[in-house]
């Protein structure tokens, strides 16, 4: 819901203004300043006070913006009353059903200024109102979005508009061709073709053949007959695409998604509802952008892509033909879980949608490893409490024991030190690096033995070189040496003879050597265990110092260890959508981690009110749908009752088990703009009254299947945000009804429709 604006000294000069409209002289009004003046008139019309016979009282009205959405009483004849607005820039009929041709007709007489203008759903207009809009040759914006009765002919003089960047045909559903009359269109960036059903990949084809095909940026063809055929056209003419809609393309499959991959600017692509689509043209997607020598994009396309990671280009990897892509739908089609593997390639994305596919868990594990993932919808999927735990638990580097450069030694006092040294006390844990890791008995050397490896102890005089000790050290290991970072304090305590090493110190010549948290690169004589020397000796000259620089290194190498292992879902995730998932009310604990969640939706069949004391932890929340839920007054005291709700600002909550009682908890959450209480029976008068009482900020109530009456509408009346009331299948009467529109704001939308009384039963009042 929109934020409700604070009101300043102007917005009640306007709102007196208007109030005061009717008897206010024509001259004062006139003599407005144009800004202000437009205000009024939106408010007017906001309002529902707006009458086109008022614009009759004005001989010249400076307004640039004029919008009719919906308004039955505006008809052909009447849109004379526009020629006294001659600065007139934009003008919205949405859903003015009475406008038809003699009215555009109008417009393209008298407003020849116009630069946008929205006839959607102006269902009288035909072909003949486009030649009447030849002469508004600057127009930039032109939406006929559900005009069923234009067609492909009457796009023949739409191309005279050589200034449109912008043109909606969606829903124009005669539209059947004449698709070329849009080639001379060079300066079209937007175009809607969605539910022109008969468009088929032979029209479809004049896109990426004409003029317009270099400016083209976004094209919507969902539910059209595009195909494979097609899509190979558009992929090789129109290589300026960031945004695709393919919803409900049943023709496409997976050889036409493997040729949007030539699409290398793309960033939005709905194959939503594209079932023939499956894992090869899913793979096809994520795969490296093919070049004429056959190897991958060159560096230039790497560093053109802001996805390519530093990691990646140092490793040689090509970054994927689509890399720039951000929001991908691939809702109902036949892509599986390891299909998706190759997602992890498309690391600029934010936006995935998986609803009704075949994936479960182990596609969890893939999504965890998308660095920026903001919007994830995994309704209907199998995954269950395995996978929400993968999506949040903390990534593990995918070197642990990289190699490091040998740090050169500060300069050491000639000692003299007994062969009776011990060096490698025992085994540090299991080893996780690669090398030799040959740190046993006899003394044997072990270079880059691995963090954690066996170092053994060491025969008497020979140097167990390698192996760190203690398994603690693993992730400082991995990213000091990715910073390249200074030895850790726990290296140099080990070089300075006689000084207990701490727990993971470094062997001499390890490059892997981690120490409790830090790395350890510097060259030392302690193992995993500890070392026990015959003779103590002076530490180097420049140690303190090198010890204060070491330790702070290592203290931002752990923080960045620890900011690397949570990058991702759990700090990126902002929606999240598991309904009718496998998700149990205690597999819902990992939430917890997604500290970022803003939205998130239950609606499940299973989930019980134990469900909510996860969902109560997400102090970011602001918008919650448990709608199928079986949530009785205590889920209801659990949500009320929770701090970190106190910002929730649309709650969907229709299980069928909360009364008036809970409802008295939910009125603790003053934020709510949106409440959906629908199907609980047991919700009564006392119940809304509560609600009423203290959610002063509401702008949308469902109270559908309810057992509210009309003695609680005068209560809902006095709600000064209240613009949408839902009260289908309850007790509330029509009177009660009548009445309440009569004091409320006018533009409250009250959707009613009472049950048919039994049989001998009364009509409530």
């Amino acid at each position: 819901m929109v934020e409700r604006p604070r009101e300043t000294l102007q917005d009640l000069c306007v709102a007196a203004v208007v109030a005061a409209f009717d008897g206010l002289p024509t001259a004062a009004l006139e003599a407005l300043p144009s800004d202000l003046l437009q205000r009024v008139f939106d408010e007017l019309v906001a309002t529902g006070r707006f009458e086109l016979c008022h614009l009759a009282r004005f001989h010249t009205l400076d307004l640039d913006t004029v919008a009719l959405v919906g308004r039955p009483d505006v008809r052909d004849e009447r849109l004379t009353s526009l020629d006294r607005c001659s600065r007139l820039r934009s003008l919205d009929l949405t859903g003015c059903s009475q406008v038809g041709d003699a009215g555009v007709a109008v417009l393209g007489r008298k407003h020849g200024g116009l630069r946008h203008l929205r006839l959607n759903h102006c269902v009288a207009i035909s072909d003949s109102a486009m030649q009447h809009l030849r002469g508004l040759t600057g127009l930039v914006e032109l939406e006929l979005r559900g005009c069923e009765g234009l067609t492909g002919e009457g796009l023949m003089h739409v191309a005279g508009l050589t200034a449109l960047t912008r043109l909606d045909l969606d829903q124009c559903t005669a539209v059947k061709g004449g698709l070329q009359h849009l080639c001379p269109l060079r300066r079209l960036a937007v175009l809607r073709l969605g539910w022109c059903a008969c468009l088929t990949d032979l029209e479809v084809g004049w896109l990426a053949r004409g003029g317009s095909a270099a400016a083209l940026r976004e094209l919507g063809l969902a539910h059209t007959q595009v195909g494979d055929e097609g899509l190979q056209l558009l992929a090789a003419g129109l290589r300026g695409l960031t945004a695709l809609d393919l919803t409900g393309c049943s023709r496409v499959g997976d050889t036409g998604a493997a040729a949007l991959s030539r699409l290398t600017a793309l960033r939005t692509l709905s194959l939503d509802r594209c079932d023939r689509v499956g894992n090869p043209g899913v793979a096809a997607l994520t795969a490296p952008a093919p070049t004429s020598s056959g190897f991958s994009p060159s560096s230039s396309s790497a560093a053109r892509s802001p996805s390519s990671s530093p990691a990646a280009a140092a490793a040689g990897t090509p970054p994927p033909a689509l890399a720039a892509l951000v929001s991908l739908s691939l809702a109902y089609t036949g892509v599986t879980t390891a299909g998706l593997t190759g997602l992890t390639a498309l690391t600029a994305l934010t936006s995935l949608n998986l609803d009704s596919c075949a994936v479960g868990d182990a596609a969890c594990r893939t999504l965890r490893r998308l660095p920026r993932l903001a919007w994830l919808n995994l309704a209907e999927t199998q995954v269950g409490d395995a996978g929400l735990e993968a999506l949040t638990v903390p990534l593990q580097p995918t070197n642990p024991n990289p190699p490091a450069p040998l740090l050169p030694l500060s300069p050491r006092p000639s000692v003299s030190v007994s062969r009776s040294m011990s060096h490698g006390g025992g085994p540090g844990g299991p080893g996780t690096g690669g090398g030799y890791a040959n740190g046993h008995s006899n003394g044997s050397v072990s270079y880059n033995g691995g963090v954690g490896g066996a170092a053994g102890a060491a025969a008497p005089g020979r140097w167990s070189l390698g192996g760190a000790g203690g398994a603690a050290g693993t992730a400082g290991a991995a990213a000091a040496a990715a910073v390249g970072s200074p030895p850790s304090a726990s290296a140099f305590a080990a070089h300075a003879y006689g000084s207990p090493p701490g727990p993971g110190g470094a062997g001499r010549f390890s490059n892997g050597g981690a120490a409790a948290g830090g790395y350890s690169g510097y060259s030392g004589y302690s193992a995993a265990g500890g070392s026990s020397f015959g003779r103590t000796s002076t530490p180097p000259r420049d140690s303190a110092a090198a010890l204060a620089a070491a330790a702070t290194a290592a203290a931002a190498a752990a923080a960045a260890a620890a900011a690397a292992s949570m990058s991702g879902p759990p700090s990126t995730l902002r929606h999240l959508n598991l309904t009718y998932t496998k998700v149990t009310d205690e597999g819902l604990a990992p939430l917890a981690a997604l500290t970022g969640l803003q939205y998130l939706n239950l609606d499940s069949g299973t989930l019980t009110d134990a469900a909510l004391r996860h969902v109560s932890r997400l102090s970011a929340l602001t918008a919650l749908d448990v709608f199928g839920c079986r949530l009785s007054d205590a889920g209801a005291a659990v949500l009320g009752g929770a701090p970190g709700l106190r910002g929730l600002r649309s709650l969907e909550c229709c299980g069928g088990g909360i009364s008036d009682v809970g409802a008295l908890c939910l009125a603790r959450l003053t934020a709510l703009t949106s409440l959906n209480l629908s199907q609980n029976p047991r919700l009564g008068d006392a119940g809304v009254r509560s609600l009423a009482a203290h959610l002063a900020e509401l702008q949308v109530l469902s109270l559908n299947h309810t057992n509210v009456t009309s003695a609680c509408l005068r209560e809902l009346g006095q709600l000064p945000w209240l613009r949408s009331l839902a009260l289908a299948g309850t007790r509330v009467s029509e009177a009660g009804v009548a009445r309440l529109r009569a004091r409320a704001h006018p533009d409250l939308l009250i959707k009613h429709t009472p049950p048919p009384p039994p049989p001998g039963g009364r009509v409530f009042a």
